[in-house]
C-alpha cells in the first residue's frame, strides 16, 4: 500500500472490465485514507449483532439471508432429545 505500490503490482492480462474494476478499487482505496505508517490499532465490529460481538448463531444465520424462507435455521438450535435419567 505504501507509495501505490499495490497499483504498479497490477501490469499484465488486463481486460477493459478489469480496468474499471481496478479504477473502482482505487478510489475506493483512496477515499479510505489508509495510513499505513499509523500506529492505530485495527478495530472489528461484527454488524450481525446489537452487540457488535460474533456469534457462531448470527454467522449462521446470514447464510439465509435472501434466500428461501425456512423453518430449518429457527430449529436447528434447539436440541431434540429425551431429558437425561440419572
Amino acid at each position: 500500500m505504501t507509495n501505490d505500490q499495490w497499483v504498479r503490482d497490477v501490469s499484465h492480462d488486463l481486460t477493459v472490465g478489469l480496468i474499471s474494476e481496478f479504477v473502482q478499487l482505487w478510489t475506493l482505496v483512496e477515499e479510505a485514507h489508509f495510513d499505513p505508517s499509523s500506529a492505530a490499532e485495527d478495530t472489528i465490529t461484527w454488524t450481525r449483532t446489537a452487540s457488535g460481538e460474533y456469534t457462531a448463531k448470527s454467522a449462521y444465520l446470514m447464510q439465509f439471508d435472501g434466500g428461501a424462507s425456512s423453518l430449518y435455521p429457527k430449529t436447528v438450535w434447539h436440541v431434540c432429545a429425551e431429558s437425561r435419567r440419572i
